[in-house]
Parts: C-alpha cells; structure tokens; sequence
C-alpha cells in the first residue's frame, strides 16, 4: 500500500465514507416516494430513468425487478396529472412482459406480497395492467404464516413490506416506526407509514434520505452492512494496513457484545446470520479476542441449515458460507454445525463448480463467498478444479466477468475467488492481466449496475466500490510475483 498511494486513498476515503452506507437510487422505492405530495424531485427521476422499452428497474434487466419496479412506477405517476404517456409506455411493457418473471431466478424481496397489491392499485386507476394470475393466492398463503397475534406483538420481516400489507397491523402500528422515522429502515415501507398516519417523523425520515439525484434508497441507513462488508473486502486483498480502520472494528464489536446479535442495520428490527457472522470475521481475521461471540450464531441453527429469518421458506447460501467462515476459527468446538453447514453448500452447488444466492444476482458473488467459507474446512467433496477452471472459462474476453457483458463489481468478485482458490488451480497469466486493466479502467466510476436483490435492486456504492479496489489490488499483487 505505501507504494500506491492513489490506492491508499481509495481505501480510506470508503473507510470514511462508510458509516451510513451509501445506497443509489432505485426505481421501486423512488416510486413510492412520488406518492408523497413533498417529493417532486422523484417525479421527475422517475420521468428520467424510464427506459426505452417503457420499464423501469435497474440497468441489467430482471423479470422480477422490471416488473414490481415498473408496476410502482405506473400507479405512482398515474396518481398524477401530465405523465399519461409514460404510464401507458409502462402499461405495454407490463402487457408484453409481466409475466416473464414466471420460473425464472432472482426472485425480488416480497415480490408475492408487492405485486397483487400494485396490480389491484392500477385496476383501480384504470390502468390495464397483466392479471398477475395465482399471485393472490402464494401472497395469502405467506401471510398465514405469520399468526395475527404475532405480527402486531413483536416484529417481523413483514415491517419491510409493510407498504403492502398495512391491513395486517392493528391502528397502533407507529409503535414500530423506528428513533430514526423509518419502519424498518426502508423508505418505501416508511412511505407506507406515513401514507397511512402522515406521521410528521417518518416525513422528516423521507426528506433526510433523500438522494442528491432526487431519487430514493432501498435502505437508509445501512451501516452495519456497508462498514463490515467494506472491511471483509479489503481484508482478502490485504488493504488494511494502519489504524484507521481501528473504530470501525470497535463499533462492531460494540455493536455484538452490547446487542449480542446484529441486523445489516442499526434501525432495521431483526438481526441475521450473515450480519452476525460477517462482523464476526472481519473482528477475528483482525485478531479481535472475540471468539466467545461466535455462539451468537447458534441462535439461527436450523435443522439442515441456518436460517436468516422466522419464517423464511427458502434458505440462503452466502449466510451459512459467512457462518461457516466464521465457525472454522473453532471447528472442533463447532463440528457439528461445520458438518451440517457443509453438507448445505455443497447440496446447493451448480454442476459441481458454482453457486446462486438469492440476496444478489450475480452467481460470482454467491461463488466468491461460498469459496471463502469451504475453502477455510477440508472436505473430500470439494472440487475446486472444477470452480477454478469455471471462473478461468467465463471471463469475457475484455478480462471482466458477469452480466450485461461484464462489469467491474463481478469481475472483482471472480478475481478474489480465483484468488482464494491459488492452492488449487493454475491460472493463466492473462486472466490476471486481463482482469487488472479492465478494474483499473473502472476504478473511480461513481455508477455500477444494481446487482444486490431487495424489492428493487439496488447499489450499495460503497461496498461495490471497495470489493472494485479490493479486486483490482489483489489482482496487482499477483501480476507483481509473475
């Protein structure tokens, strides 16, 4: 790092600018804002970011994303007067491809609960919009799964939707509205809110998470997501040299032994395996003496898995990669929940090389992750030939990897697996010169696409930016000892 000072720079400006966690603006969330009369700025960026084929959603396109995103879209602005065009572009993308979502990956945040309740917004407006047909029927049966008495005592996951399931709370629903003015960190679950009780706090919440483009977030704040991932990215490429990491670290272990378990957020009410374990890896890899935190974890061990949340229908593989990570600091003490952890990811592996996840869209990501947790327990069933040489054949031939043709927060990710793989497998020079001058020439781009999967997808910029230098260091390093 003391030979590269550009690069030293990059690192402590994300370092700084790590604490709220920066999140880009999105369609879905911008769009609810428009239904508040106070935020005509995200009126017109919603008239800006349309798209040409009339959708709205993030730039590589998917099923699930462009259709809740251009269904927001559609009911907020035609809510207003002066937008009839753009409402009926986003009609006959919705009549045209509402329904391409169907069997497809990268399934939307409650997409089953959003959708029947947009649908039937836009009938009521008149739009003729697609019928969305069986959607009602998987929304009530997820519903069921929360018992009444519950949802109103206690939180749940459902305060993050809460947009589109109002009628499930009792009158006293404020009572969940965080310090903060949001519910559940969410600015469209908050829009929900505050179009039910035009509670002055959560309006006060809006305005402060009001991006400078006009347009609004997926979360605000994500803190504790945006400083462990941030420090977790520059710790595989070696990056933390010095002190000025030293109080974020302190934060997250205050965080875990004054909150025992932690969500990705401080407002958000619910904490999580892959938030938990994360913390917990970056403070160990650093040589925090926290090891007696790890039987935090045990409290989201399920029979075959962990699991991120009650209720959760379908488990996840970068939580129980993280846990595992964290986990094999003491395997012996952990064997058992090793074992079944291991069991799980290589039960979830693709044609014996490579993994998906549903929290972000890229399957590298999910791989890279997976890599860094199986790679750290000796298991017979490992074939990382097999992952090394899969990455080795998908980069495109301009040295990035990933969708829409390659970008550089995949191409970062491809690069720290391959990384973590170099007891494995040989890798060619090329791929590592090839994957530098591409992540060099996209080192300070200040836009990336939405690859991370909420009710939209969305760009936490901070810790896309600093898995980008990550990669782009590692991939250096390695070039420098050809």
């Amino acid at each position: 790092m003391a030979s590269n000072p550009a690069g030293w720079e990059r690192v402590q400006a994300l370092l700084d600018e790590a604490p709220d966690g920066m999140v880009l603006s999105n369609a879905y969330s911008t769009a609810w804002a428009a239904r508040v009369g106070s935020f005509p700025d995200a009126v017109d960026w919603l008239r800006r970011n349309q798209w040409p084929d009339g959708s709205w959603g993030g730039r590589i396109e998917s099923p699930y994303d462009r259709t809740v995103s251009t269904l927001a879209a559609v009911v907020a602005l035609a809510e207003l007067p002066g937008h009839e065009h753009a409402v009926t572009q986003g009609c006959d993308y919705l009549r045209g491809h509402g329904e391409q979502w169907r069997g497809r990956e990268a399934k939307t945040l409650a997409f089953d609960l959003i959708v029947p309740v947009l649908a039937d917004e836009a009938r009521t407006l008149g739009l003729d919009v697609p019928l969305f047909d069986g959607l009602s029927a998987v929304r009530d049966g997820k519903l069921r799964m929360f018992p009444r008495a519950l949802i109103n005592a206690q939180p749940t996951t459902l305060l993050y939707s809460f947009e589109a399931v109002r009628p499930m709370f009792g009158d006293d629903f404020d009572r969940f509205v965080s310090c903060d003015g949001s519910m559940a960190g969410s600015p469209s679950a908050s829009v929900g809110a505050w179009l039910a009780s035009g509670e002055p706090t959560v309006e006060k919440y809006l305005r402060a998470v009001r991006n400078p483009d006009g347009g609004f977030p997926e979360f605000h704040p994500l803190d504790v997501f945006s400083q462990a991932w941030t420090l977790h990215n520059f710790q595989r490429a070696g990056l933390l040299d010095g002190d000025d990491h030293l109080p974020v670290l302190r934060r997250l272990e205050d965080l875990l032994r004054v909150g025992e378990t932690v969500g990705f957020s401080t407002f958000f009410p619910l904490p999580d395996p892959d938030s938990t374990a994360m913390c917990l890896n970056v403070l160990l890899d650093e040589g925090r003496a926290v090891g007696d935190l790890l039987d935090l974890l045990l409290e989201f061990e399920g029979d075959d898995c962990f699991l991120t949340y009650p209720f959760e229908r379908q488990a996840s593989v970068t939580p129980n990669a993280r846990v595992l990570q964290a986990l094999s600091h003491r395997g012996d003490h952990y064997r058992k929940q090793v074992d079944k952890t291991v069991d799980y990811l290589i039960g979830q592996r693709k044609e014996g090389a490579w993994w998906r996840d549903k929290w972000h869209l890229s399957v590298y990501y999910a791989t890279a992750n997976t890599v860094f947790g199986l790679s750290r327990v000796a298991d017979s069933r490992t074939t990382w030939p097999l992952t090394g040489q899969w990455l080795i054949d998908t980069q495109h031939a301009d040295g990035s990897w990933g969708l829409g043709g390659g970008n550089a927060e995949e191409t970062a990710y491809a690069v720290l697996a391959l990384n973590a793989l170099a007891a494995h497998v040989s890798v060619p020079a090329r791929v590592w010169l090839d994957a530098e001058a591409y992540l060099a020439a996209h080192l300070d781009d200040t836009s990336h696409p939405e690859l991370w999967i909420g009710k939209g997808l969305y760009t936490p910029i901070n810790v896309t930016r600093s898995a980008i230098v990550a990669g782009h260091a590692r991939a250096t390093d390695l070039i420098s000892r050809l």
